[in-house]
């Protein structure tokens, strides 16, 4: 396999993690009251999210920015301002200068990078390696506390943050396309993971 990898894959990994996102969020706008106050607009090719209820620069960030879409830039910066909410934007590495240099022009800079993995489907998946006392599945209902404390813990969040980590994941449980696991090591928790299928 080569180890570059062309724009329009990019294109297609910068996409899937979009519209999980959008579809994440979009549940949690749609529970009853919107008691994260979840925003979302789009902006020709662009998808603006607002998470007032959860201050995190993943969330509250721009996505799909294009060339296209630079005579927009402004009225997204709107739209920020309207919520009173810091914006982010989430630029993949192929895109257009021009792009780039007019968010320079708005004091935008590069501050961090955000990694994407991503395997072809292209044949056999290698062999697990088995480790005895491990046991991966899918998480059950009564489970879920844990997936908020581990999350919490990986990702060294205050641990008081964890119950609303529970409670933005376990609404999507049963919506199309999500699926969560839990590792156990000798039937302790020990890991947590989220696949969203499109």
């Amino acid at each position: 396999m080569s180890q570059a990898v062309e724009a329009s894959l990019a294109l297609r990994v910068e996409s899937a993690e979009t519209n999980t996102v959008l579809s994440r969020l979009s549940g949690m706008r749609d529970l009853e009251g919107n008691p994260e106050q979840v925003y979302i607009e789009r902006f020709g090719n662009a998808r603006a999210f607002v998470v007032k209820g959860i201050p995190d620069p993943y969330f509250n960030a721009v996505r799909g920015l294009t060339s296209d879409d630079i005579d927009r830039l402004d009225d997204i910066l709107a739209f920020y301002q309207e919520h009173q909410v810091s914006c982010r934007f989430d630029i993949p590495p192929f895109v257009c200068p021009d792009v780039l240099l007019k968010l320079a022009e708005r004091g935008y800079y590069q501050s961090g990078f955000h990694s994407a993995l991503y395997r072809l489907a292209d044949g056999d998946l290698p062999a697990a390696r088995q480790n005895e006392g491990i046991v991966v599945r899918e998480m059950e209902d009564n489970e879920f506390n844990h997936f908020g404390e581990i999350y919490a813990k990986a990702f060294q969040m205050p641990e008081f943050l964890a119950p609303a980590v529970t409670k933005n994941n376990r609404m999507l449980k049963d919506k199309l396309g999500w699926h969560y696991f839990l590792a156990t090591d000798h039937n302790v928790p020990a890991a947590v993971a989220v696949l969203s299928v499109q």
